[in-house]
């Protein structure tokens, strides 16, 4: 039992009941698809669909931060190149 990445499983949210296999595949989808973006303007939206599926999961957004700021590092040198 992993108690960092469970901590908010027990929420009851629309996201949460989800199917499983439901969840990695729209997830997977919305991923590529805002990977793909080319104009700014649509990947805000991307960014605020992402930020409204966390405001409706209930997951604080302190625990998300920490989570992006692992792969904030790993990005910076490709902000840079573009």
């Amino acid at each position: 039992m992993h108690p960092e990445i469970d901590r908010y499983a027990h929420l009851e949210s629309p996201v949460h009941r989800w199917d499983p296999a439901l969840k990695i595949a729209g997830f997977g989808v919305f991923i590529f698809g805002v990977a793909m973006l080319g104009k700014i303007w649509s990947a805000a939206l991307g960014l605020a669909i992402a930020l409204f599926f966390l405001w409706i999961s209930n997951i604080s957004i302190s625990f998300a931060l920490r989570r992006v700021s692992v792969i904030f590092f790993f990005m910076v040198p490709f902000f840079f190149l573009l």
